[in-house]
């Protein structure tokens, strides 16, 4: 698990799909919505930035950020968020999310899938983002 700096202040754009009323944390994420071979093949990474925003008054601390994407694409990767103090946003820029070349290889036409973003307090889910990418066939 990655250990990244203290969060930047800001207003930062959030995302209502995913939230419930009781979550303390939104997500935002900018991200390639099309996923091919040749970009796991030139190492082209397909989140570019994610925003974690605490909209509760509390600081929060020992945060664990999971990424991944449906289908075997990309296994779950984890994050460490060392603090977020209330009202700030947490950045961080361009995840190395691996891709399984083997499935992009084998990819035989486009398919749908979800880009799965999570925020974690131990086992207590504080936020999550699920937002939706295509997998294009190989020769795509």
């Amino acid at each position: 698990m990655a250990d990244h700096q203290p969060p930047t202040s800001g207003d930062a754009a959030s995302s209502d799909s995913g939230e419930t009323p009781e979550q303390t944390i939104s997500v935002d994420v900018d991200y390639d919505r099309r996923i091919n071979f040749a970009m796991q093949q030139n190492d082209v990474p397909v989140v570019k930035l994610l925003r974690v925003t605490n909209r509760g008054a509390e600081l929060l601390e020992n945060l664990t950020l999971n990424v991944w994407i449906d289908h075997d694409l990309a296994p779950k990767t984890s994050v460490h968020i060392a603090r977020i103090a209330g009202g700030e946003t947490w950045n961080l820029e361009t995840l190395d999310l691996p891709l399984d070349s083997a499935v992009l290889a084998t990819q035989e036409e486009r398919e749908a899938a979800s880009l799965h973003v999570e925020v974690k307090d131990g086992e207590r889910t504080l936020g999550n983002e699920r937002v939706p990418v295509a997998i294009l066939s190989f020769n795509e």
